[in-house]
């Protein structure tokens, strides 16, 4: 139960849930909505992140998964997403923690020729940083990071 302490903590990249071996399903980090609405942690700002929004995503042929966002108590920007997916019953399993500073505007589905993703945007108005990424999701329903990972400055294009 380390990883769900660490949170947004210390978290440059994502931390996947396969990336832990588990040794069966039963050892997986299962959750309730509850739990995952009311999770929070200490962030390296020292603020306190907390649940802002929960968003369902529906596939065909695959389980529902959820995607749970993060951010400091004081403000309404999310900084983190957690993904789950339905493990039925109420609960829902973790796949995927995600974090970065660059706040996230959106997170959407993608389906193409059978593949299925979730495309990350990220971007502060502030700085001028923005980030687009995705994750696909695999036959077994585990969640890996897509082939690209763009970033960009808003404030480095000359008018």
């Amino acid at each position: 139960m380390a990883l769900m302490l660490t949170g947004c903590r210390s978290l440059n990249t994502p931390v996947h849930s396969w990336s832990t071996s588990p040794a069966s399903e039963d050892e997986s980090m299962i959750f309730t909505k509850r739990e995952i609405e009311t999770r929070s942690w200490l962030m390296e700002s020292g603020s306190r992140a907390v649940h802002k929004s929960s968003k369902a995503f529906y596939f065909k042929n695959h389980s529902k998964l959820l995607a749970a966002t993060y951010g400091p108590a004081t403000g309404s920007v999310s900084t983190c997403v957690d993904f789950y997916r339905d493990a039925g019953a109420g609960h829902y399993t973790f796949l995927v923690h995600d974090f970065s500073k660059v706040p996230i505007e959106s997170i959407e589905s993608v389906e193409d020729n059978g593949k299925v993703s979730l495309q990350i945007f990220r971007g502060d108005k502030q700085t001028g940083a923005h980030e687009s990424y995705s994750y696909g999701l695999t036959e077994s329903e585990i969640l890996i990071p897509g082939m690209s990972h763009f970033t960009w400055n808003d404030k480095d294009v000359k008018h």
